[in-house]
């Protein structure tokens, strides 16, 4: 079998020019879609390599574990305005949350479990719930179903969401493209490669928008930039540095208000409400978030067999806001819900991440070995500053005529608080190759420090286990199996103690899977899979007294999984898969609990969306798109109480590409689906509705 050479930092340093599109290189993709030169061929929506599973060069066939890529040109194609829609194309995903809801990343599920941000292989957090739209310095995303705990760390249970960005391009490339569309959308966006010799590349890439949102009183004020300066001479040496910086304001609205729950989901025989209304003060709220990133990425090769892979970055998160909630079910007579929790809340984040790696081969008889040895530092700082409003102040708000306030609350005395996690994470993986077999194992070990403003100094320690395979049928067709665990040590599980003083273990999960993979196979390039995770140690009320905890709490997600790339011809490419999906609570204190399914988690999701390139006559260099996603209704609260309904949304699109440029027309929820989002038991979020817009984009 054949086994790519390109490794998680490598693949960072190159601009994923090693990650091959259906073997086509970023540069050899360029001169298709730039200028065309003949017949535009078919969209690339699929790659034979992802280094998002492990640290050694390992191919996807070989891949133990489900990972789904999702590539520039389906970024392109779709036309997602942000993560949440992109996802949609994964059937195991779920963040239909809109864009203009802050904090909406942290809504994310991967077969029905929370998953996690991360950006060129290193931990994000909330880095990237700044701007959820800055999909422009994107090269592709990297979705690992399961719990990726030995390779990442502490993560959620559902997987981890990889987000890689650009590198510089071998030769000079840069476009410019203007957006417009409904709700007044504007977006103007560049990307700029050029090199410098002597080995030296630099990129530039930024983007611009000024809109309005559906919901009144919000609007959509962003700027992202980042610039990347890289060296590749064809020599033991290549390294990066990367500095990106992105900034999401709303002046007068804090979206994350949300509507009550009558009167969108239910009763909507007692009143029916209106998408755009806004329940927050628009004198009060607001939201202006902002941070940056500094990276520093390295590979040295000591020989042909062995070298060595260096990382480290520094990152910035703020969120300035002020909101108003509401809270509490609408009254059916005076059609007004009430709210509380107003305050104005000043967030920073410092986070420090460094990683060193040795990679080296060797064989043992006839056993081939890849071996990585490795040892991961995070540093992460949290300040909050809290001021609140009395509830008092705060009076319920009409849903059908909503009169707010004319003056700005007035808040407490702050509250501040600090904490800090330092983390040290050292692993070993083997990938060992004999025949046509291939076998992972690894172990990792991960020691945490909590520390805090309020007294708090505990440590948190966990150890890491992967083992799988995966057998060569023939060249384009495997079947695999594994075995991941990860765990999450937070600073919450840190503070919290049982009622007897004794403090708490990380939560752990471990998923096992099995399936079948195939590349080119009879035209389709997929993953078949069948799954279970467990969740063991959740913190669940004590019995004895409510007030304290105890960690005994389990949950179970089984399930099925296809996911697939067709490319029956050169004009066409489908993409696409369905979910079958049943959660389960298997321990809790509560018995009343026991068998209820996890809220959010669908028991049906499916996916698809394909383009039509034409090849010849008048149409040529056409391209049709079309996507549609189906999510099956799901319990929206934890006692299964509230059901949120099915809904499916179907997306449209063309591009025209000629002579250096591409303009597209997008129609993004094409039937103007009604779905909502809900965040408890008496809030949801509207997703967004129909929207139209046209992109034109000239190439140089």
């Amino acid at each position: 079998m054949r086994v790519l050479h390109c490794s998680l930092v490598a693949a960072a340093i190159s601009g994923g020019a090693c990650i091959a599109h259906a073997q086509v290189s970023p540069d050899q993709r360029a001169d298709e879609t730039v200028i065309v030169r003949g017949a535009r061929e078919a969209a690339q929506y699929t790659a034979e390599q992802s280094n998002a599973p492990g640290y050694s060069d390992i191919d996807l066939l070989e891949t133990p574990q489900s990972v789904q890529v999702l590539t520039r040109d389906l970024i392109d194609d779709t036309g997602a305005l942000s993560l949440g829609e992109l996802l949609q194309t994964v059937p195991g995903a779920s963040n239909n949350l809109s864009r203009t809801t802050p904090f909406g990343t942290a809504s994310l599920q991967l077969r029905g479990q929370p998953a996690v941000i991360y950006r060129d292989g290193l931990r994000d957090i909330d880095f990237s719930d700044i701007d959820q739209s800055a999909l422009n310095n994107v090269e592709r995303i990297d979705v690992v179903k399961g719990p990726a705990g030995l390779v990442y760390g502490s993560g959620g249970p559902g997987g981890v969401v990889n987000i890689v960005t650009k590198r510089p391009l071998e030769r000079f490339a840069a476009n410019a493209s203007v957006t417009l569309g409904e709700r007044d959308t504007k977006i103007f966006a560049a990307d700029v490669s050029a090199p410098l010799g002597g080995g030296f590349g630099v990129r530039v890439t930024g983007e611009v928008e000024r809109s309005d949102s559906f919901i009144d009183f919000s609007e959509v004020e962003r700027d992202n930039y980042s610039i990347v300066f890289a060296y590749d001479d064809d020599g033991p040496f290549r390294g990066a540095i990367t500095y990106e910086n992105v900034s999401n304001k709303d002046d007068d609205a804090m979206t994350r208000v949300g509507l009550p729950v009558s009167g969108t989901i239910t009763d909507r025989d007692v009143v029916t409400i209106e998408e755009n209304i806004y329940l927050g003060e628009p004198a009060f709220d607001f939201t202006d978030s902002f941070g940056d990133i500094l990276s520093l990425y390295g590979t040295y090769e000591i020989s042909d067999a062995w070298r060595v892979e260096l990382a480290a970055r520094r990152s910035t998160v703020n969120f300035d806001q002020a909101e108003v909630r509401t809270l509490g079910p609408l009254d059916p007579d005076t059609l007004t819900v009430p709210r509380s929790r107003a305050r104005e809340l000043e967030l920073e984040e410092e986070q420090y991440n460094a990683r060193g790696v040795v990679i080296g081969a060797f064989d043992t008889g006839a056993i081939a070995h890849e071996v990585s040895l490795g040892y991961e530092y995070f540093d992460f700082y949290l300040f909050v500053d809290n001021r609140s409003v009395s509830n008092a102040d705060v009076p319920p708000i009409s849903v059908v005529a909503p009169t707010y306030l004319q003056a700005p609350l007035e808040p407490g005395a702050p509250f501040a608080f600090t904490s800090k996690d330092r983390t040290h994470e050292f692993f070993v993986q083997d990938v060992i190759r004999f025949g046509d077999a291939t076998v992972t194992a690894a172990i990792r070990q991960s020691d945490t420090n909590f520390t805090d403003s309020f007294g708090l100094d505990e440590d948190l320690s966990e150890t890491l286990y992967q083992l799988g395979g995966a057998y060569a049928l023939n060249e384009t067709l495997s079947v695999f199996a594994g075995y991941n665990t990860g765990f999450d040590a937070n600073s919450g599980i840190a503070a919290d103690q049982s009622r007897t003083g004794e403090r708490f273990e990380p939560e752990h999960f471990s998923q096992v899977e099995v399936g079948v993979k195939t590349r080119e196979y009879a035209g389709v390039s997929g993953t078949l899979s069948l799954f279970e995770i467990t969740r063991e140690g959740i913190l669940v009320p004590d019995p004895v007294d409510a007030a304290f905890l105890v960690q005994v709490g389990e949950e179970r997600s089984t399930g099925a999984e296809v996911e697939l790339v067709w490319r029956p011809t050169p004009a066409l490419a489908v993409t696409g898969g369905y979910l079958y999906l049943e959660t389960e609570i298997t321990e809790d204190t509560d018995p009343t609990r026991i068998g209820l399914e996890r809220p959010g988690a669908a028991q049906h999701r499916v996916s698809a969306f394909a383009s039509y390139t034409f090849q010849d006559g008048f149409l040529r260099n056409l391209r049709l798109s079309g996507g549609v996603s189906h999510t099956g209704e799901a319990f929206a609260s934890a006692q299964n109480q509230l059901v949120r309904p099915a809904y499916t949304l179907v997306d449209l699109g063309a591009s025209y590409t000629i002579d250096g440029y591409r303009i597209d027309a997008i129609l993004s929820n094409a039937l103007d689906e009604e779905y909502y989002t809900a965040r408890n038991e008496f809030t949801v979020n509207r997703g967004d509705p129909q929207l139209f817009r046209v992109r034109m984009t000239t190439f140089f």
